[in-house]
């Protein structure tokens, strides 16, 4: 009986590719073969091979010979000539799970009889996460001819990432700012990567030392059974945490600290750091979570005492207890600010402007038809979010009985057409529910004047006039013309919801060290309320945030973090930066005050 399959490979790398020898091999196997079924002719390293070779395979495998299987493996398939590519189907190899590759390692390894440690295992699945990768990383360490544990893996696979993770989290641990600058400088990998482990080891703390289950999130994080111990332990001694449900809490408020601000920028993740490492030394409030309201420990960051939710809050609602139904005056001022600061601090614009009207109908209830409008918008702003924090601003408003939703949006997702795509899904679902849509996306060029027309939109619905002196409407210095402009009836609970980079306790979190936004809103600078100025005030800002950071990373380096002459002179700096205010720092574009 003739086998299944004979594999002819060629390394691509190597003379046989060459395209001469390539020819004569095509001449001997590029025919239907007799002593299998299939013959595989299989290009390793294929992304080597010369453009000659390539272009005389183009004929064999756009019309091979029956039986011939022609495959090309590569980890760069742009080596490929487009010609080549345009007649190849494309098969992505991904890496096993952790679990999985884990798995694995453990059934090879009994196979061979070889003495080892499951959390060294775990370390060569980290390490070598690709299925070839991983057994030859495995015969590498039988060849020691000792037992396989930790320390053996980390230095025959050089895997310093673990000490790089181990000395910062330690150091989050029991407190040590210092300590922790240091293990951050060491560390010499990208902001995006250092982030991308700090979650994956507190991922697999929470789920093993926390919940007691055995999950491996990471394998590498998961191998660091003794770090996490340890990590855990000081933890709790140094904030005092007595019993598991407390630890839990204290772990998921850090898990939910970094949920919400997902990728970014490294040099914005080199101040969310700092702050993660302030928020963790303050340890957690009277409800059990990392606070910001409560810091006591080191006053490095101040926090501006207006409106500002507790840290715990993912959204601000206005208003906050009941009152007539109607937009007020401080509604329209937190609209304004608060998309000043979206650009003033994040260089961010709303790109999405959504509306869902609930129709009036003796089936639905007011309170109906504000539940079904508002979680609508949640759905869009969950599919904008692609798993990162998403800035908005939800309005309700009662249009004679009908109940509609007005939604500004940043989104989060960096493919456009992907976001487009999920737009109109979303129309399409919400259409079906018999709600009425429109939704308008920023234009790749006028993003500013898109940010605003959308502000304005939101602001219309206002109509106590007489808030502005000066013979001026607040809707009039607002530039909403007469045609736009909107008198909705009452509407019972909340009208307006912040969330995201626009809520009060990222404004809280971003203003830090006195960074206080500017505001031409409360400066009644109206000519200046769209001239573009935040874009670079934005330059400034992050400049400035930059140099504060390090000014009190330089004084705890120099006291000692926690020494009473440290604390003195964080108190000197601060009230230093409370003096000049948001218009006494230095800026390098022509102010408007």
């Amino acid at each position: 009986m003739p086998a299944a399959e004979v594999m002819i490979e060629i390394n691509a790398a190597s003379a046989e590719a060459r395209e001469k020898y390539v020819a004569a091999m095509l001449q001997g196997w590029n025919r239907k073969p007799v002593d299998c079924r299939f013959r595989v002719i299989f290009f390793d390293e294929a992304h080597n091979l010369p453009a000659g070779t390539q272009q005389l395979l183009l004929k064999p495998v756009e019309e091979p010979a029956p039986g011939i299987v022609f495959i090309f493996a590569t980890t760069e398939p742009h080596g490929l000539t487009a010609a080549l590519r345009s007649r190849l189907q494309l098969i992505r190899i991904e890496p096993f799970s952790s679990a999985v590759a884990l798995d694995l390692l453990e059934y090879v390894g009994r196979r061979k009889n070889l003495s080892f440690d499951r959390e060294a295992l775990s370390l060569v699945a980290a390490a070598k996460p690709y299925p070839r990768d991983m057994i030859i990383g495995l015969q590498q360490l039988s060849e020691y001819g000792r037992h396989i544990d930790v320390q053996l893996v980390k230095d025959v696979l050089d895997l310093s990432i673990c000490d790089h993770l181990e000395n910062y989290m330690l150091a989050l641990a029991s407190g040590d700012r210092w300590a922790q600058v240091r293990a951050m400088h060491d560390w010499s990998d990208e902001e995006t990567i250092k982030a991308r482990w700090v979650r994956l080891f507190l991922l697999t703390v929470y789920y093993n030392e926390v919940l007691g289950q055995r999950v491996v999130a990471d394998a590498l994080c998961y191998g660091m059974h003794r770090t996490r111990a340890s990590f855990v332990q000081s933890l709790a001694k140094r904030h005092q945490i007595a019993d598991k449900a407390a630890l839990a809490t204290f772990v998921e408020s850090m898990l939910v600290f970094w949920s919400e601000r997902g990728s970014e920028e490294p040099a914005k993740l080199k101040l969310t750091f700092a702050l993660f490492e302030a928020v963790c030394s303050a340890g957690a409030g009277s409800n059990g979570v990392l606070s910001r309201t409560e810091y006591k420990a080191v006053p490095s960051i101040s926090v501006p005492p207006a409106t500002i939710a507790a840290a715990t809050t993912v959204a601000d609602i206005f208003p906050p207890t009941e009152d007539d139904g109607f937009i007020t005056p401080e509604e329209v001022r937190e609209i304004v600010n608060r998309a000043s600061f979206l650009i003033q601090h994040h260089g961010s614009y709303f790109t999405v402007a959504a509306r869902v009207e609930a129709p009036a109908s003796r089936d639905m209830t007011e309170t109906d038809a504000i539940a079904v409008a508002s979680s609508r918008c949640q759905v869009l702003l969950t599919a904008l979010a692609a798993d990162k924090p998403v800035a908005s601003i939800l309005q309700l408003e009662n249009d004679s009985g009908a109940i509609v939703a007005r939604l500004v949006a940043c989104h989060a997702v960096d493919d456009t057409d992907r976001a487009s795509s999920c737009i109109r899904k979303w129309c399409e679902e919400t259409e079906a529910m018999g709600l009425i849509v429109h939704v308008r996306e920023a234009p790749e060029r006028d993003s500013g004047e898109f940010h605003w027309s959308a502000v304005r939109e939101l602001c219309a619905g206002f109509c106590e006039d007489a808030a502005v002196p000066v013979q001026q409407t607040l809707r009039a210095v607002l530039g909403i013309s007469r045609n736009d402009r909107r008198s909705p009836s009452p509407i019972k609970g909340a009208r307006l919801i912040f969330s995201g980079q626009v809520s009060g306790t990222e404004i809280a979190i971003a203003c830090a060290n006195e960074m206080k936004p500017l505001s031409a809103f409360d400066a009644k600078a109206w000519k200046q309320l769209y001239s573009g100025w935040e874009e670079f005030e934005h330059v400034d800002r992050m400049a400035e945030v930059a140099v504060r950071s390090e000014m009190l990373i330089s004084l705890a380096g120099r006291y000692g973090d926690g020494s009473e002459t440290y604390l003195a002179e964080v108190t000197k700096l601060l009230s230093w930066w409370r003096s000049l205010g948001a218009q006494g720092r230095a800026r390098s574009w022509q102010v408007w005050w």
